[in-house]
């Protein structure tokens, strides 16, 4: 029974805990300043189709339409209608759990999610 209790507490522990967390993310858009970004790459993303069916695609987005966030437990992308970033029109949120590895360059951020 203890060797039971042992092995849902190790699994339960190695799940909770991120591939990145949040001071990885925010020592990276500290040194590379988001403001610089031309765009943002997002790895290993699900795009569905009306069949059911789905194949794993990298989206790419200009960034001086879009904001970067760093909060407790999840990573927000605020996605605006224009430049101007005063329209908001969609929010991405992508918990930390999600994230296998993040790269930051002086003009771009890559996310690449679990698959």
């Amino acid at each position: 029974m203890k060797k039971i209790w042992m092995i849902a507490l190790l699994f339960t522990t190695v799940n909770s805990y991120a591939q990145v967390n949040k001071a990885d993310i925010d020592l990276q858009l500290y040194l590379f300043s988001p403001a610089k970004y031309e765009y943002v790459y997002l790895g290993n993303v699900r795009e569905y189709y009306n069949d059911g069916s789905f194949k794993m695609v990298q989206k790419n987005y200009y960034a001086n339409m879009l904001t970067i966030e760093t909060k407790e437990h999840a990573l927000h992308i605020r996605f605006y209608k224009d430049a101007t970033k005063t329209l908001l029109t969609d929010i991405m949120i992508i918990p930390y759990t999600m994230i296998i590895r993040t790269e930051a360059f002086d003009n771009g951020f890559i996310i690449d999610l679990v698959q």
